[in-house]
């Protein structure tokens, strides 16, 4: 059965830690406090205010996702090497694939499991804010998407490394790449070369475009949205292959004496 072995076992591996209970309270008590927060204090009244609170709640969002991505999968597979279990699962009929994107699925999942429970009450707000129905999907399908792309990066991350410190510092340094170096260099190479076509490339891979409600009200604001959907697509693809090829170095490497 595709992907699911290993994602059942990640999640009831996960359902017996108190701490996921814990998270999820937490999580949802803080999202439904900063959406009546909002609410309350009058932070929605105005046109600037409802902008501000789309601009900000946007930004979370892909902070949340890119470093959250990286981080809950940087140790899914180098875990896996240092107690010897990765090569059981190599005798089983799973292919590299399965053990991939079933890990992506259980880390993806178990990140977004303790939002669930302030999820609806942010919607609610986001609504009230002025954010139409059309925006508010576009926006949260660009936060997932920029979830699996991080955690494809994650993976790629952990199938090159061994230890856990040396896995963790390598996905955050690419999540820090994905959300500095990109918009930094796009901003450099638009100044000494503005006629390049280095800077369409990298204005695809600007995280602003999927999450921020406001790009889509500009014109062309939707065709520049699928635009880097499609290119932070292709580069979750190249972090899965990464992952792929660090499974097969792994397999045919020999053991160590």
């Amino acid at each position: 059965m595709f992907t699911l072995p290993i994602t059942v076992r990640e999640m009831r591996v996960m359902a017996r830690e108190p701490r996921f209970f814990r998270l999820r309270v937490v999580a949802a008590a803080l999202l439904g406090l900063l959406a009546l927060a909002f609410v309350n204090f009058g932070g929605l009244a105005s046109p600037q205010g409802k902008a501000l609170f789309l601009e900000t709640a946007g930004k979370v969002l892909a902070a949340a996702a890119v470093f959250g991505g990286c981080s809950i999968t940087s140790d899914s597979l180098s875990s896996e090497r240092r107690e010897g279990t990765l090569p059981l699962i190599f005798l089983t009929p799973l292919h590299y694939l399965d053990i991939l994107v079933g890990k992506l699925l259980s880390a993806n999942l178990s990140i977004a499991a303790p939002l669930v429970g302030g999820f609806p009450l942010v919607v609610l707000v986001m609504t009230q804010a002025g954010l139409s129905v059309g925006q508010l999907a576009h926006m949260l399908a660009g936060t997932l998407l920029l979830l699996a792309a991080a955690g494809c990066l994650g993976l790629a991350a952990s199938s090159v490394s061994l230890r856990r410190r040396n896995a963790s510092s390598l996905a955050t340094m690419l999540g820090l790449g994905l959300w500095m170096f990109v918009p930094v260099a796009a901003e450099v190479v638009q100044r000494q070369w503005p006629e390049s076509g280095l800077v369409e490339v990298l204005a695809l891979f600007r995280i602003s475009t999927l999450t921020s409600p406001g790009g889509l009200a500009i014109a062309g604001g939707a065709a520049a949205w699928w635009k880097s959907f499609f290119s932070f697509f292709g580069l979750g693809l190249a972090g899965l292959g990464l992952a792929w090829l660090g499974l097969i170095r792994v397999r045919v490497e020999k053991p160590p004496k």
